[in-house]
């Protein structure tokens, strides 16, 4: 909560201005014993949010100063990240252990061999249609394998491998899921991604040390580790993802070092390594107590750290500081993705980045930036394209997300796929031929064309599949869709995954609705195939090819390359180019009563009017209609209306 109001109060909002709303979700959140706490010390009077968070922040205190008193191996972890790691002390109340529950199951003899080991795991009688007959011999439970039938079971377990309901053990997906097992498991053991979000709790008391719980990935008591604020590393190949990270300046009252520094907006705290510290000459500022639990780990204890002051210089020359608490080590040594940077990333063209690209194998982190001072330094400026997010900040752009392969030409899919829908059309000759004349029709009014072998490729090419979807019309009973999603693999990107997908900009619906229904006139008109009448450029149209028959009246004819002309539904791009394209056309008419009566009614290519009079209405439709068909959209009427 103090992470989003600290993150709002950087970005100019005040709490006053939203404190009413978040007010009564957090007390509804709070535990009971909390509740009544507050309640005695505020009564029955309104809380504001600024004095709801005072309150809070002194319960919490309260409850820290309480676990003091208590051993480290008592005090409480801030995190249920439990991933089957045993504790070294069992605690009260504990609920049962399922390795106990299991090793009981081990001990009753098994059904089909009648040694002693668990059903499902009776290497005698493997073969589930064997163990079907013991079961339907000895008038078992089908589900739980007791000796009633299965409509009398009240066990609610489902079989483990395909959720059904049965028992695991008669399960035919059970030999495919062991012949896969052993696989599974060697990845899950090569496979070591820990990262470690800062989960902590900081409330400042002045003058006396403060206690904040974090998660270590691992324990400076444990030989041959470091201990680790973060740790992020993975032996599986998977597509390289690009953490936020930077390099600057970081001032002491002393020095100044070029620093590698990680942006962790889910850090609540933030940290310098004890080498940059000496490096610095950072005198210590106090101590805070910090409750340390490795990840997936419950054992606890508890540690004080140093915390200090750094200052990090930005591109404008202003020193900003920084409170950090200093660790041993904050990461492992990060993978120098950047230097991977696919330069036909033109969308990154230009900018000045806060990482310089340099052929380094790895970096180490020296300073993490969380959420205390994450705002103070990152804007918001994002630019978006394939793969990688680019966020302006004062020490220039921070790259990060995935970095994706290029653009493949998927023309074997693509082909592929398109076999399948004509093989499939091939058994309903009317439905091939509607198909056929939906792209000929479209070819013929200039949304598509076809493309020529022996043009010369300049740019890059990719085919798209499409398939049909059927309506309940009389006319139209097809619809083309075209799938912009497509992957030629999970590796490399389909064209929606290169297209930015900011959002049109749209009228409120409830708003529009209710001035529809404001006047006696009224008409619903729309945009005929709106999208199909915004152009493409040339340079990008070979991206959007499509193959289909030579002949559409023969199946068996060569297939014929053809791309759009226009944009096409379907791409993630296209709302925002039409709401863009109707936008700047109706701007151009700035002093017309009617486009400012279309800009208000518009939605998506849907129009919403009305008037108090009829002959108005009719008015404006002509006048709509005119102005429309400036920019090559014919308007369409649907429905009139007489309230």
């Amino acid at each position: 909560m103090e992470t989003y109001v600290r993150g709002l109060e950087s970005l100019g909002q005040s709490q006053d201005s939203y404190g009413t709303l978040l007010v009564p979700i957090i007390l509804k959140k709070l535990p009971g014993e909390i509740k009544k706490n507050l309640a005695h010390e505020h009564g029955t009077e309104n809380w504001s949010l600024r004095d709801l968070r005072k309150s809070i922040c002194n319960e919490i205190n309260i409850i820290d100063a309480g676990q003091d008193t208590e051993t480290s191996d008592n005090l409480p972890s801030t995190s249920s990240f439990f991933t089957g790691t045993k504790s070294t002390k069992p605690r009260q109340n504990q609920a049962p252990n399922t390795r106990n529950i299991r090793q009981n199951l081990d001990t009753k003899p098994c059904v089909f061999c009648r040694d002693v080991h668990a059903p499902a795991h009776c290497a005698n009688i493997s073969d589930p249609a064997a163990r079907m007959n013991i079961v339907k011999r000895e008038k078992l439970c089908f589900n739980c394998l007791g000796t009633h039938r299965i409509h009398e079971c009240k066990s609610k377990h489902l079989c483990r491998n395909c959720n059904k309901r049965h028992h695991t053990s008669l399960c035919t997906v059970r030999q495919f899921n062991n012949k896969n097992h052993d696989n599974d498991r060697s990845r899950q053991s090569v496979q070591n991604t820990n990262y470690s979000q800062q989960h902590m709790n900081f409330h400042g008391n002045n003058g006396q040390a403060n206690q904040t719980s974090v998660h270590l990935v691992n324990d400076t008591d444990r030989k041959e580790e470091d201990t680790s604020i973060l740790y992020s590393s993975s032996v599986e190949v998977r597509t390289n993802v690009l953490l936020k990270t930077a390099v600057a300046p970081v001032w002491s009252d002393h020095s100044c070092r070029d620093t590698h520094i990680l942006f962790d907006e889910g850090a609540q705290r933030s940290f310098v390594t004890e080498d940059l510290a000496r490096k610095l000459n950072l005198q210590s500022e106090g101590t805070e107590i910090l409750q340390l639990s490795s990840f997936g780990d419950r054992n606890k204890n508890v540690r004080h750290l140093d915390k200090s002051t750094v200052f990090v210089e930005t591109d404008a020359g202003q020193k900003i500081p920084i409170n950090v608490l200093i660790v041993p080590k904050i990461a492992v040594p990060l993978q120098n993705n950047i230097r991977h940077i696919n330069r036909g990333l033109n969308y990154l063209r230009g900018l000045k980045l806060a990482h310089p690209v340099t052929q380094d194998e790895s970096f180490e982190i020296s300073l993490l930036i969380g959420a205390d001072y994450y705002w103070d330094l990152v804007e918001d400026e994002v630019i978006r394209g394939n793969g990688l997010t680019a966020v302006r900040s004062k020490l220039g752009f921070l790259l990060s997300g995935p970095e994706h392969d290029e653009l493949p030409s998927k023309y074997t899919v693509t082909r592929r796929r398109t076999e399948n829908v004509i093989k499939k059309l091939s058994q309903d000759p009317k439905l091939l031929k509607k198909y056929g004349d939906i792209i000929a029709e479209q070819e013929r009014r200039g949304f598509v064309e076809t493309v020529d072998e022996n043009e010369q490729k300049g740019g890059k090419i990719h085919y798209i599949p499409h398939h049909p979807i059927h309506k309940e019309s009389s006319t139209t009973p097809i619809r083309i869709v075209y799938d912009c999603s497509c992957h030629q693999s999970p590796s490399h990107p389909s064209l929606n995954d290169c297209l930015m997908d900011t959002p049109p900009k749209l009228n409120d619906l409830t708003k529009l609705l209710v001035q529809f229904r404001a006047n006696q006139f009224a008409t619903c008109t729309d945009i005929e195939k709106a999208f199909l009448h915004v152009g493409l450029s040339k340079e990008d149209r070979d991206v959007t090819r499509f193959l289909w028959l030579s002949d559409p009246t023969n199946p068996g004819s060569q297939l014929k390359m053809y791309r759009f002309k226009a944009v096409l539904f379907g791409a993630t791009s296209s709302p925002f180019i039409l709401n863009a394209t109707i936008q700047k056309h109706l701007k151009q008419f700035g002093n017309s009563e009617t486009a400012k009566i279309l800009e208000r009614d518009i939605y998506v290519d849907n129009i919403l009017s009305s008037m108090n009079k009829e002959e108005d209405l009719l008015t404006y439709f002509k006048e709509a209609r005119s102005l429309m068909a400036g920019a090559g959209f014919n308007l369409r009427v649907q429905t009139v209306l007489n309230y």
